[in-house]
């Protein structure tokens, strides 16, 4: 059974761009290949051996299915754009059980920032324009209570506006609460242009310290100071300045992955390498091995692999012993691969 966040955005898909007025089959209708994986790998596995099929729509006639092992019809569609998808489930009791699972979703309040994750992606975009104008938009051809109710539980203000055919959100409270749960993640194009326009507010937004106490929140996962410099829109430099306050602190620690610099907090136990150094470290798995012995198998000059086997010494990931052998430490760090 999948999570119910997942299964939530899918409902949030479905209410979007999925035909609520059928009784006999389960769709979901998008461009996104993205999103019509997700869809499924929530799905198929609570609806085992059924028979699920992929239509795809093309100028070509020749789209290729998103996903693997499902059987796909081509479609042309003149006016299509770029291919889209349809994911087709055809059961009447699917469909029964699908309904009241939405409609539980819908009254649980716990549910509601998943399913307009879900909903924003399939209804929802985001608007730019001249005198930093940026707007968020969810299309409907007529004001609906189960979105007034979604928008209410997460304090989100708008005004219905039937001549566009849309809700409107305006000012930074409601892009703060779309940054804070996510809600343009899911769909990929408009993740990317939520980001970039939530991007440009001016630096006078942030309040003092803002930023180092979103790095501590941040940081529970490595980034790259140029992922944290493109987050905060903010020069590497002034990002890199910060962090090495958190670090001389010993709040942070730094790896050096590939010429990269990636920080986590240092609470967490993560050893962040390369897959070159996790070579070595399979390799002194098995058996205890010498640095000429090491450089046979790995094909490199001692010299370099002296080098590396110095680097995960101090990482305190080997160690050497009496016979000048190479061993692996165990260790209780989790091991992340670059």
């Amino acid at each position: 059974m999948p999570n119910k966040q997942c299964l939530a955005e899918c409902v949030g898909l479905w209410l979007a761009e999925g035909n609520n007025k059928c009784d006999n089959e389960l769709t979901f209708t998008n461009s996104s290949p993205e999103l019509i994986k997700h869809f499924h790998k929530t799905l198929a596995p609570i609806y085992p051996n059924k028979n699920i099929r992929v239509y795809t729509y093309s100028k070509t006639g020749n789209a290729d299915s998103p996903i693997n092992n499902v059987a796909v019809k081509r479609y042309f569609d003149t006016r299509a754009r770029k291919p889209y998808f349809i994911w087709r489930l055809a059961s009447v009791e699917v469909m029964r059980k699908w309904k009241l699972l939405v409609s539980e979703f819908l009254q649980d309040i716990s549910l509601h920032a998943d399913i307009l994750r879900g909903f924003f992606a399939g209804e929802g975009n985001i608007k730019t324009g001249e005198h930093n104008n940026r707007t968020l938009r969810i299309a409907q051809k007529q004001q609906k209570e189960f979105i007034d109710n979604l928008l209410t539980t997460l304090g989100i203000t708008s005004v219905f506006r039937g001549s566009d055919r849309a809700y409107d959100m305006t000012g930074k409270w409601n892009w703060d609460i779309f940054h804070r749960y996510k809600l343009a993640d899911l769909h990929p194009d408009k993740k990317q242009k939520f980001h970039l326009a939530y991007n440009t507010y001016k630096e006078a937004h942030y309040r003092a310290h803002h930023i180092r106490d979103e790095l501590m929140r941040i940081l529970v996962n490595s980034h790259t100071t140029e992922e944290l410099s493109h987050l905060f829109n903010r020069s590497s430099s002034r990002i890199a300045e910060i962090l090495i306050e958190l670090k001389k602190k010993r709040l942070v620690k730094v790896f050096r992955v590939r010429s990269k610099s990636y920080w986590i907090l240092t609470s967490q136990a993560t050893v962040i390498i390369s897959s070159i150094k996790q070579r070595y470290l399979n390799l002194l798995d098995r058996n205890p091995h010498t640095t000429t012995e090491l450089a046979k198998c790995i094909r490199v000059t001692p010299r370099s692999v002296s080098k590396r086997l110095r680097e995960l010494e101090k990482l305190k990931l080997i160690t050497r012993d009496g016979d000048k052998k190479w061993k692996l430490l165990r260790s209780e760090k989790k091991i992340t691969v670059i």
